[in-house]
């Protein structure tokens, strides 16, 4: 009896489902922590297929994916490679899902603090000329 109730909480611990967005920010945070970053990327591509994903935080979401794949590839030295490019591509992502949003008005967020349009541009150009070294196969 006394094993079978921390293996029922480990059980349910590892398989539910967050309900809404609040669970699963803090159980992305959670696997972070433990470095679990494979569940951690799962459970946000798990999450924007659920019919209560809420598809105008694509720019969050792609930026918390990039930012896990980024921690992977630090963390991990044997999959950097496998980590890094999916880490630019999201983050290439999550500027194009801002960029379609066009905010009105003044925002304090992380794409907008100190940033001009001409600075962000240039930002962006270097972030794209990056990328397309990365995916370059040597010749």
């Amino acid at each position: 009896m006394a094993i079978a109730i921390p293996g029922a909480w480990l059980i349910y611990h590892e398989t539910r489902v967050p309900q809404n967005q609040m669970e699963v920010l803090d159980r992305m945070i959670e696997l972070q922590r433990e470095h679990r970053y494979d569940k951690a990327i799962q459970l946000l591509r798990d999450w924007t297929a659920n019919p209560s994903y809420d598809p105008t935080q694509n720019d969050y979401y792609f930026q918390q994916l990039a930012m896990i794949y980024f921690m992977k590839a630090y963390e991990r030295p044997r999959d950097r490679d496998q980590a890094i490019l999916p880490s630019a591509a999201n983050l290439r992502k999550a500027t194009e899902a801002f960029d379609k949003k066009k905010p009105a008005g003044i925002r304090l967020d992380l794409y907008e603090i100190g940033a001009h349009t001409k600075n962000w541009e240039t930002w962006r150009a270097r972030i794209n000329a990056n990328t397309m070294k990365m995916h370059e196969r040597p010749t």
